[in-house]
Formats: C-alpha cells, structure tokens, sequence
C-alpha cells in the first residue's frame, strides 16, 4: 500500500510506529473475522509516518487468531539462508 502512496499521491512512508495487544472481539469483530463475540483477537494499532514525522496512515487491524500465529526470525541463519 505504501508503494501506492508513492505513485499515486506522492507520500513516501520513512517509517511506522506500531502496537500490539490482546483483546476480546466485540460483536461487529467477530461478525468480520467469523468468530464469537469476545473471542480472543490480536489488535494491532499503526501510525505510518512521512518526512518530519507528519502522520500519513492511522491503522487498527483485529486478527483472529485461532489458526495463526506471529513469527519472527532473528539474525542470520546457518548456510547464509
């Protein structure tokens, strides 16, 4: 989407501020994620910046998180991959 900023608006994203939290899905949530009501989502809240720290995105997304997780690998892997 940043690219689209770019081309198509010229706003170039230096960089993005985000947090993450457990919370429980309330119903218009769980209606979009097809789960229950207070069901447990991962809410993730995003400010996206341009030059001179000039807000640009302002982003709440909710993740069911029944079938999926975070992962994050750190450093070099052995064999250069």
């Amino acid at each position: 989407i940043y690219s689209l900023y770019q081309t198509k608006f010229g706003i170039n994203v230096v960089r993005t501020h985000e947090r993450l939290r457990a919370a429980s899905a309330d119903r218009k949530t769980a209606a979009m994620l097809e789960t229950r009501a207070g069901a447990p989502v991962l809410e993730i809240h995003r400010v996206a910046y341009t030059y001179r720290d000039v807000p640009v995105e302002l982003r709440r997304s909710s993740v069911n998180t029944a079938h999926r997780f975070y992962e994050a690998n750190r450093g070099k892997a052995e064999g250069g991959h």
